[in-house]
């Protein structure tokens, strides 16, 4: 029997958008900052190929195993390599949730520092 597949195509490509996007949006000022415009947009350009790619390959790889149930990484990687490295890749995307989510606190952190600091004028010595 086939699985269902959890989600459509357009919800697929909205989800993809927003992720480059966002990403694309809160790396571009930075990138620019460092290496200058064209290195930014080679980087950029670089990233979004091997992003599309590995992309391409997991949904290939998904498609290649319809019969079973794959809604995870973890999943796939079970199906295609084992147990062992299920648990490797469950590792990676935990990492990488973190790693995710400490990356826009920071961030967060010191945009709203720029936003509060100016107000706080009695703390100004604290927000350097």
């Amino acid at each position: 029997m086939l699985s269902k597949r959890l989600m459509t195509v357009p919800k697929f490509a909205v989800n993809l958008f927003k992720i480059y996007f966002g990403l694309f949006m809160l790396n571009t000022p930075q990138g620019v900052l460092k290496v200058g415009i064209l290195g930014s947009a080679i980087g950029i350009t670089l990233l979004l190929v091997i992003n599309i790619f590995t992309t391409y390959l997991v949904i290939k790889a998904r498609n290649r195993y319809k019969m079973h149930d794959i809604s995870t990484l973890g999943q796939l990687s079970l199906v295609c390599f084992g147990p062992k490295v299920k648990y490797f890749t469950d590792l990676i995307v935990i990492s990488y949730g973190t790693s995710l989510v400490l990356s826009y606190n920071i961030y967060f952190g010191k945009q709203l520092k720029l936003l509060v600091c100016p107000v706080a004028g009695q703390y100004q010595d604290d927000c350097s």
